[in-house]
């Protein structure tokens, strides 16, 4: 990893060494690379890896502008986080408050959970996190003086118009200083949710984000996903038109043959949002026909007695009731999701919404946006920790099975796994 700081070079995240692993040149290595992979480390990156050279030079400015100083840019910038209840956004928080403690507030959009404020959780569910050792390493017993000096958790959720951040809340923002950048790493990733879920994190939940960017003035980073290309074959390059874009395009039928290639008049990533809202729609009127509500007590009832309840019970049933709705409905969602999401090229619900997020940002120009769009998401190398992870996802589980003893992995002979 290559940044700029302060180069003090006291090991503590803040140090960083150039070329050459000598520590307080700016422009250089991170000082954790250069005793991760340099000359001065402890153990080769690989066995067979050469030992006593000198990391390579970094390459030279080819703008004619000096290297980024990022200790330099983000010293006192007020900063929005958006998903640090999630995996992602954990470290990120985390890398950003221990390499550059000197940033400005770090406001935390968290969601009240039931009995607790924004601050309650914050503080129970993120600053708790193991993903937070290597800043209390650096700060010690003064770690909790230090988070409530840069940390302002505020209520929001961004399934809601601006995120539904009230007047007050911008009030205190503007205040704090005002907004200079907001991070969203917030979204739905579940492969196969309900196209209402995803289309109210994932799509409208971008909108709502830009929405509270274009009214602080901030700038917006918002986390995608690389598979947002759908369906495709051979290099996919991130210079392509974003707005518009749909994997079965006739501009990129390359990848597909005629056969399947789809107009680019039929396809408009507003009208596609406010089609699904349709369907959603519609989906909740049937589920409140006659029909359905019929079935619905009947699968209640007969949950109810499974449980050995009383199906005659009025509270009861009602309740049963509105499970069966539910569940009916999130099948039918989860299903008409897949199909529209399929019929565009791309490979699943939570891609097409995706895709949808990336296209309202990137349509307002007002807002300078930039999306990062990252692959597979696994365990960490070095930072917080060697094998820092969270959940059970990706090939944890294969890793679990061979941790037990299980040494057979299905695969194909030519099948790549590739973890970036």
């Amino acid at each position: 990893m290559m940044a700029g700081g302060n180069g003090n070079g006291n090991g503590s995240g803040n140090g960083h060494s150039n070329g050459n692993g000598s520590s307080g040149s700016r422009g250089g290595y991170f000082l954790e690379t250069e005793l991760a992979w340099g000359q001065h480390a402890t153990m080769p990156p690989w066995p067979d890896a050469k030992r006593g050279e000198l990391l390579p030079p970094l390459r030279e400015p080819v703008t004619g502008k000096p290297r980024l100083d990022v200790a330099q840019i983000l010293a006192g910038k007020n900063i929005l986080v958006i998903g640090t209840t999630g995996f992602v956004g954990k470290v990120a928080l985390s890398m950003l408050l221990h390499r550059y403690p000197e940033v400005g507030k770090v406001f935390c959009l968290v969601r009240p959970g039931a009995g607790n404020t924004a601050d309650e959780r914050f503080y129970k569910k993120v600053a708790s996190s193991e993903a937070f050792d290597p800043v209390r390493d650096v700060h010690g017993t003064g770690y909790d003086a230090f988070m409530r000096s840069k940390i302002i958790a505020v209520a929001g959720d961004i399934g809601r118009p601006l995120c539904n951040f009230t007047d007050e809340q911008f009030a205190e923002i503007e205040a704090a200083g005002g907004l200079d950048v907001i991070l969203n790493s917030a979204g739905l990733v579940s492969f196969a949710p309900s196209l209402e879920s995803a289309l109210r994190i994932n799509a409208m939940g971008a909108k709502n984000v830009l929405d509270v960017a274009r009214k602080t003035g901030a700038k917006l980073c918002h986390v995608s996903t690389c598979y947002v290309a759908g369906r495709r074959d051979g290099d996919v390059w991130e210079d392509e038109p974003v707005v518009g874009y749909f994997p079965r395009s006739s501009t990129v039928s390359h990848d597909y043959g005629n056969e399947d290639e789809l107009l680019d008049r039929d396809f408009d990533p507003v009208a596609e949002i406010a089609d699904c809202q349709k369907i959603i729609d519609h989906a909740r009127e049937r589920s409140n026909d006659r029909q359905h509500i019929s079935e619905f007590r009947e699968r209640g009832a007969e949950a109810l007695r499974t449980q050995r309840r009383d199906p005659d019970n009025e509270n009861d049933l009602k309740i049963a009731v509105a499970r069966e709705r539910k569940i009916w409905l999130n099948d039918v969602l989860t299903k008409l999701g897949m199909e529209r999401a399929e019929h565009w090229g791309w490979t699943n619900t939570y891609t097409y919404t995706k895709s949808l997020g990336e296209q309202i940002i990137l349509s307002d120009t007002s807002v300078s946006s930039t999306i990062v769009r990252p692959s597979v998401v696994e365990s960490s190398i070095r930072f917080p920790f060697p094998g820092w992870n969270e959940g059970f996802n990706t090939t944890a589980p294969l890793m679990y099975l061979m941790l037990k003893g299980h040494r057979s992995v299905p695969m194909g002979e030519d099948t790549a796994l590739d973890v970036i």
